[in-house]
Parts: structure tokens; sequence; C-alpha cells
């Protein structure tokens, strides 16, 4: 071994794993990982470490270090395995249908890394030549989030091959290029966008197909109700989430020609208040003497029209002809009133619209579980990522909100990270996203969804501060958890992050 074994790591690579069937023959892209970043630090020279938090490890099932093979190489990445035992796994919520929370595992690899610099990132990942050229380079600096595109490649990679072999073969196979707007199919040329497009040039089609826009209460310090909408998802429909029916409004050709004619009641009235007002100031300002007659012989004519029905004796005539003559009489006025609702109206909406898109950053979140690279300093600030006890989707894309709120600025790397495809993976398609949904609603497992996620963004765009800022004993902080170094065969010890 060189002398790149007892320098302190430069970085930490935190993946978590655990010896099932998860994704597909996970063993298989678990060899290749490792394999790959082992042979790219000691090409590059770069001290680093390897944090595999082993999850759960099922008691029918061999350890990983037995059954996955540990090239030693140069020495210059170090391997360390921390096992989360069933136990403290059982004392989450769900436990007993979702065998791996995968983002509360890699706080604990986050918690208890040595490196300076700390990416997490996930077993089905090898990294590119720039991307560890650029970390060689060490180039990194605190204060900012590093991200990069991910490239999707078939599961036909030897894993014999060289490094070299395989990067070679990577870049040549991309099936899918998935980068900050969204996810390019290099197969059929589709591309999916991530998240609606633009507000008013949603509006605008929304407009003229009908679609309706929904909106949902948000709550702020100062009691202010906000609205938040759902765009019309492409290859899903109609995606109406109505959590106030009051707020919830069609903005379509129909909903505009019914708003444009009460508009025009509403200035016909108001015109002819004007008139009258006009009518009673010149005729007082000509013979001022005859206005209190006026007034008089006004109200007399409209408690006439009041009495008028009492003289017939039927209740219902009586009750109906005060009520038209009360409507007349207060027609204007109702007419004023309602109209300035949905003006006060419109304009909450307007004016949230504005917050949502302010909402919506431009952050690179787009398969950004694969490649998140921080500070190990920016990871304690952000307090490692949301610990939500639930199916992992949208949770690392919240890790760079809470990033941005931080005051921690992205920084995109123009290198790619391939990621082997496999048949438990997240796919743009509307297929995909169907079938995860219908696989977690089968098993009665909850995740963040898209209504959620734009809430949570919301906010934390309202209140100007992360949704998680508090969380001091994130990555099972405190506990004595079993660590083993496989390549070296140790024997565990155990291993207390203070």
């Amino acid at each position: 071994m060189t002398g790149g074994a007892s320098e302190k790591p430069y970085l930490s690579v935190v993946a978590t794993a655990r010896n099932d069937d998860h994704g597909g023959n996970p063993l298989y892209r678990t060899q290749l990982f490792i394999n790959g970043l082992i042979a790219q630090c000691d090409r590059f020279k770069l001290p680093a470490e390897l944090v595999l938090v082993e999850w759960n490890p099922p008691n029918d099932r061999p350890r990983l270090a037995e059954v996955l093979s540990w090239p030693a190489g140069e020495g210059y990445c170090k391997v360390r395995i921390v096992e989360v035992p069933n136990d403290l796994h059982a004392r989450l919520e769900y436990s007993d249908r979702l065998p791996l929370f995968q983002m509360i595992a890699k706080n604990v690899g986050i918690r208890r890394a040595h490196g300076a610099f700390v990416l997490a990132t996930n077993i089905d990942i090898l990294l590119s030549d720039g991307v560890m050229r650029f970390l060689s380079e060490r180039r990194l600096r605190p204060g900012y989030v590093y991200r990069a595109d991910r490239l999707d490649v078939p599961a036909e990679i030897g894993a014999e091959w060289p490094i070299e072999q395989q990067l070679a073969w990577c870049a040549a196979s991309t099936i899918r290029i998935n980068r900050r707007e969204g996810s390019l199919d290099l197969r059929d040329g589709v591309f999916y966008r991530i998240g609606p497009p633009l507000y008013f040039k949603g509006w605008l089609r929304n407009s003229v197909k009908g679609r309706r826009l929904v909106a949902s209460p948000l709550g702020r310090a100062s009691g202010l109700r906000r609205l938040a909408y759902t765009q019309a998802v492409p290859h899903h429909g109609i995606r109406e989430h109505v959590r106030d029916s009051r707020l919830a409004g069609r903005v379509s050709s129909g909903f505009i020609w019914r708003g444009a004619v009460s508009t025009s009641i509403m200035l016909r009235h108001v015109g002819n208040t004007l008139y009258g007002f006009a009518y009673w100031f010149v005729a007082g300002f000509n013979d001022p003497r005859l206005v209190p007659g006026r007034i008089r012989r006004r109200f007399r004519r409209f408690g006439a029209r009041l009495r008028a029905p009492l003289e017939h004796g039927d209740p219902a005539a009586v009750a109906g002809r005060r009520r038209r003559v009360l409507r007349v009489a207060v027609l204007p006025l109702a007419t004023v009133r309602a109209s300035w609702r949905v003006f006060r109206r419109k304009v909450r909406s307007l004016r949230l619209i504005w917050e949502i898109e302010h909402a919506r950053l431009p952050l690179h979140t787009n398969a950004c579980g694969d490649f998140t690279l921080m500070s190990a300093g920016d990871w304690d600030r952000t307090c490692g990522y949301i610990e939500l006890e639930m199916y992992s989707m949208h949770i690392d894309s919240l890790q760079l909100y809470a990033a941005h709120y931080n005051g921690i600025k992205e920084r995109f790397l123009p290198f790619p990270v391939y990621h082997v495809e496999h048949g438990g993976g997240f796919r743009p398609e509307a297929t995909g996203q169907d079938a995860l949904d219908a696989t977690l609603a089968r098993s009665a497992i909850p995740q963040v969804t898209n209504d959620d996620f734009r809430d949570f963004i919301v906010a934390m765009h309202l209140t100007g501060a992360p949704i998680h800022r508090d969380q001091p004993t994130w990555g099972f902080a405190g506990c004595d958890l079993s660590e083993s170094d496989p390549v070296t065969a140790r024997e565990p010890t155990p291993s207390a992050h203070a």
C-alpha cells in the first residue's frame, strides 16, 4: 500500500444497502459500484472512504461483507460498513412494511463520515473520469452543494471489465439523460419535464382546454391565507386535490364569460347610481328648498311598495313582494359586494401564483439522490436529510431546498455520473410513476406526494427557512453501531458518534 492509506480521507462516499432483492440483482450493482469507486480513487490518487450503511440486515441471509468481494487496490479508498440493527429499524413507523429507510440510512453514514467532504449516492452509480478528476484537484469549497447530471445505462456492464472499459461502454450506451430541466429518453426522443411549466403559459393552455387549477390554503405567522395550485400533469390527466372548495375555481371560457356578464351588470348599476347622485346634486344646487320634499316623497313611495301587499292578506304574496322590493333596493350594493369578493379572490390567487413561481427555485433536483456533495460542516448545518418515516420519494429534493435556505449555493459539475438501470428504479414515464404509486398503495406505505412537496417548498419560501432545522439526533446520533472493515477483515468494533 502507498501513502494514501494513512492519509485522512478528503472525500467520504456514503451509500446504503442490504442483502435482499431490492430493485433486482442488487449485489451485481453493488459490486460494480465498489469496484469502480476503489479503482477510480487509485487512478486519481484521491484519499477517500466508502461508508456503506447496511440497514436492517435480513437474519436469514449473510452480511454484505461475506457475499461481496472487496479489492484492496492501492489503499486510497478505505471501506467501512456501519450496521443498523433490526431493533433500531423496528423503532420507526411502518418498519414492518418498509425494510429500508434510505435517507435515514444515509444520515447514519453522513453523521459518521471522516472526510472533509461527503458525497451521498447510491449503490448503482459509477463516477466518470471528469468527476473524479475534479475531486482529485481538491477544488471543493464549503458553502456549496455540488450536483451533476445522471446518465442511465443498461445493466449489461461486465463486472470483470477494467474501469476504463466500463466508462467507455457507459458513454456509448446511454439510454436516458437526467438533467436540471427534465429527463430525455434517447431511445424515442421524448423529453419529460420536471414540474409544470411557468404558470402563465399553463394558464393560457388550461383556459382553452377548460382544466381546473385547484388551490389549497397555506398559512403564515401573520395569518395570511394563501393558495397553492396543481397543474395538469401530462400523461396523467387532471390531478385535482381540493383542500378548500371555496377557493377552487375553473379558469375556462365559460368562467370568463360569466365574469364578463357580472362585471357589465355591476358597471350598469354603478352608472345608474352615479347618474342618480349627479341628478340629486344638480337639482339640490339649483333649488335647495326642494330637496327635503323630494327625499320625503321617495321614502313614501318606498314605504307604499312595502305596505301594498298587506291589503291582499296573502302571506306568501306579502313575503314575495317584500323580497322583490328589497332586492331591487339593495341590488346595486349586493352586486358591488359580490364583485369585490371575486376581485379580492382573484388578487389573492395571482399573489400566490407569484409566490409559487418564486418558490420553485431552479435547483437541480432531478435524480439528486444519486449525487449530492457538500462539506461535512454543511451537512451538519442542514441536519442531514429530513427524517420522514416513509418512502424516500422527494426527500432528496427537499434537502437541496433546505441547503438553499441555509445559505448554501448550488454548483453544477459539467461531468456525468452513470446509473445502472434496474427494475425497481424510478423512471420518468407515466407507467413508472403509476406502478410505483400502486405498489406503495398496496403496501400502505406513505410517501411525499407532488402536492406535499409543493407545499413544503412554498412554506420554506414564505418563512425563508428550512423545514427541518431542528433535528439534533439525526443519523441516530449517540447510538453505538457496529462497524467493520471488510478489506482487512477486522473484527466488528463499536463506533459511537459523539
